[in-house]
């Protein structure tokens, strides 16, 4: 073999031994980067109210109802009113609040103190 044969195979060796060495130098020194999943907030119980159905429904009681409900969920909750309900005397798209007391009445009956309709 001549000589800049031999030279050029030698550079080129060199060169293919350099190259692999800075690249797993490169990756010896990567660092790799770490990323922590956020962590959810705790869950707070979704609020709440209680309500007083009393009156003529299928079954009166305290119930809890989520917060938002209107007068006819509570209704619902009571199982319904009673076939002797006056169905005009409530507005059954009104908010419940909590501590309400809901009083379906009787046609012509009319509300005891301190019940609200």
């Amino acid at each position: 073999m001549s000589r800049p044969l031999l030279v050029a195979i030698a550079i080129t060796v060199l060169a293919g031994a350099g190259l692999l060495i800075s690249r797993l130098h490169a990756d010896a020194q990567q660092e790799i980067p770490v990323v922590a999943e956020p962590t959810a907030p705790p869950r707070t119980p979704e609020p709440h109210v209680v309500v007083d159905v009393t009156g003529a429904v299928a079954h009166p009681g305290v119930y809890r109802l989520p917060a938002g409900s209107r007068v006819i969920d509570a209704l619902l909750a009571a199982g319904g009113m009673t076939g002797e309900a006056d169905l005009v005397a409530l507005n059954k798209a009104a908010p419940v609040r909590d501590g309400q007391r809901i009083y379906v009445p009787r046609p012509g009956e009319s509300v005891p103190a301190g019940l609200e309709r």
